[in-house]
């Protein structure tokens, strides 16, 4: 039987320096050439897919954490955050002096000062120059207003926060999940807004319905905090080497690092892929 393949970005497909290892790349086209769909599964937008990653031709997108679902170039199913509550996040946002940043599906949105505060947060996390930084960075902060575009939220992220993720679940109340952020080293004072329900699950599950596919077919890799869903919901979840402790405990299955072959030595277990390395 075909699977269907989702994996997360940042941590899983990539290092967080954004290095995309050669076997796992010789694993996702001989996924693909051996007939099983491979999809992006990912918080980030559909505007912040890597070159590097596009041109390897994904069967399709589950983005923004579940907001956004693309199959076979087709949009299947896109969600925004009801204005109300887009607005409610972003006054907690405002009120807490956080850095943040807002994801619609064709831009990433920053006030001018938590750019230049989330500049400096990278700056000594990543131990680069502005420079560098902004390189990774400036093509995906847009400067129009978020006003404009409380219509089109998908999903809010933050930093240097005062309170705990849980806390601030509790603080904005029901119609929302709140997770850490999926960084090289999450933290409990970053983390990720989404309506309540929406993750990466509910966004497999589009896919899934899409091509009349059970979940005990599909395969999730994931590392970070905002996979646990999908590592659960999948029939069988492969957490990465490099995968937070929780997330390895909830997993089917623990490979080895992003940068030590993990995409590669799981795929060739499960019998997805041949274990010929190197060919492509």
């Amino acid at each position: 039987m075909k699977k269907i393949v989702f994996f997360d970005i940042d941590g899983t497909l990539v290092d967080f320096s954004g290095a995309i290892p050669e076997s796992t790349v010789a694993a996702l086209k001989m996924a693909r050439r051996n007939g099983h769909k491979t999809f992006i599964c990912t918080g980030r937008s559909r505007s912040q897919m890597p070159e590097e990653l596009k041109i390897l031709e994904f069967d399709g997108y589950v983005a923004a954490a579940g907001a956004y679902v693309e199959c076979s170039g087709k949009e299947i199913f896109h969600h925004h955050m009801p204005v109300e509550d887009a607005r409610k996040v972003w006054e907690f946002c405002r009120k807490e002096n956080l850095v943040y940043m807002v994801q619609t599906k064709d831009e990433v949105l920053m006030e001018p000062d938590s750019r230049e505060r989330f500049i400096g947060m990278l700056q000594e996390r990543w131990n680069q120059s502005r420079e560098e930084v902004e390189k990774n960075i400036s093509s995906e902060a847009e400067s129009t207003p978020i006003a404009e575009k409380i219509e089109q939220i998908e999903k809010f992220c933050y930093h240097e926060c005062r309170y705990t993720v849980g806390e601030t679940r509790r603080i904005l109340g029901g119609h929302f999940d709140v997770t850490r952020m999926s960084f090289d080293k999450p933290d409990d004072f970053s983390g990720e807004i989404t309506c309540r329900g929406v993750h990466k699950a509910f966004g497999m599950q589009k896919v899934l319905d899409y091509y009349g596919v059970d979940r005990k077919d599909c395969i999730a890799f994931g590392d970070g905090p905002n996979d646990f869903e999908m590592i659960e919901f999948a029939g069988t979840g492969v957490a990465m080497g490099n995968a937070v402790p929780e997330l390895k405990e909830t997993a089917n299955a623990v490979t080895d690092a992003v940068l030590e072959d993990g995409i590669w030595n799981a795929m060739v277990k499960l019998k997805l892929i041949e274990d010929q390395k190197g060919e492509s």
